[in-house]
């Protein structure tokens, strides 16, 4: 009869303990989806940054704007405008 007593206390406190550890788990996963989320977001914005520099830049060459004039509304770099302009 005590062994019964016994067991069921250690079930309890298995239960207890498990169910603690299964909550800091889904805690956990929630903060990472919501850290990748963010990641994935912040990735794209800057990506789609760059795109809209690169057609900018596109642009005024084919404008024939001055690649000083185009350095310094874009901030990009003489290395940089000239692999865009390759691609033209």
């Amino acid at each position: 009869m005590s062994k019964n007593k016994e067991i069921k206390k250690a079930q309890k406190e298995y239960e207890y303990l498990t169910g603690e550890e299964s909550e800091r788990r889904i805690a956990f996963l929630r903060e990472k989806a919501i850290r990748d989320e963010t990641s994935i977001y912040d990735a794209g914005y800057h990506k789609g940054i760059e795109q809209g520099k690169r057609e900018i830049v596109k642009s005024m060459l084919q404008k024939n704007m001055k690649l000083e004039e185009i350095m310094e509304i874009t901030k990009l770099s003489k290395k940089e405008i000239q692999q865009i302009a390759k691609k033209l």
